[in-house]
This record gives structure tokens, sequence and C-alpha cells, in this order.
């Protein structure tokens, strides 16, 4: 069988370099000018993977402080809200307290769901708050509306 420069690996018989024959000239030529330049990126490259790995610090902190504005915004006082509050107070300490510190992926997911639990509380607080309000303000508009028709 003639072998043509179409010829595909799939044939069979074309050789081994058919890959390195369709490669165009251009990309051989870059080739080099990625060799000299690696060394200029990859410090960098280096760098910000090194910052990504300090996430669960400032996951720690961010879920402290939802923990926090969640006590403050009185989550406490409202049943529903009381109970993701110490869910995540729960998720909070038990994140500090793992058998193996250097699991980062269980510790950063236990840090979010203690977060999202804070901040979920803390809206729960402010609805039953912002219900609480409107029920008064409804109150209020019937007892003037009856006082009106005496």
């Amino acid at each position: 069988m003639h072998q043509t420069a179409a010829s595909s690996p799939l044939d069979g018989d074309a050789p081994a370099v058919w890959i390195f024959q369709r490669i165009p000239e251009t990309a051989n030529m870059h080739f080099p000018r990625l060799l000299l330049t690696a060394p200029i990126f990859l410090p960098f490259l280096s760098v910000a993977c090194a910052t990504a790995s300090t996430a669960p610090s400032e996951r720690m902190e961010s879920s402290s402080a939802a923990i926090l504005a969640a006590e403050n915004g009185g989550a406490a006082h409202s049943a529903d809200a009381d109970v993701y509050l110490r869910l995540a107070k729960d998720e909070y300490a038990y994140s500090q307290r793992l058998p193996n510190p250097n699991e980062k992926d269980h510790v950063d997911r236990l840090l979010r769901r203690a977060q999202v639990d804070a901040e979920l509380s803390l809206a729960l607080a402010r609805g039953e708050d912002q219900k609480a309000a409107a029920q008064a303000a409804i109150d209020k508009v019937t007892k003037s509306n009856r006082e009106a028709r005496q």
C-alpha cells in the first residue's frame, strides 16, 4: 500500500512520526520561546498557588464574623434562627478540633457551611423582626379604624 501525506494513524500503515509531520512549522518555532519564558512565569504561578492556600484563615474570620453578626442580630430569640445559629457554632467548633488539621478541604467546607448557616440564622431573625413590626403596624391601623368608627 502506498503511503500518502494524507494518511492517518487510523489507517494502521501510518508511521509513528505522522503526528510530528502534521504539526505546523509555526508551532515548532514557538517552542524554544516557550522554554525561554517558562522560568520567568513559573515563580508567578507558584506565588498565585501559595496565596490561594491562605483561604482557611480568612474563611475562619468570615465564619466567626457571621456567627457574631447573627448573635448580635437577635438570632437567639427566634426558634428557627436559633437552630441555624447553634448549627453554625457547632460546625465552627468542629472545624477547630478536627482529628487531622491537615484536611484543609474538610475544614474549608465546614467553615463555609458555618458561615452560610450563620447568615441564614441572621436572615431568619431579621425576618421575624420584620414580621413582628408588620404585625404591630397592622394592629395599630386596625385599632385606629375601630376607634374612627365609634
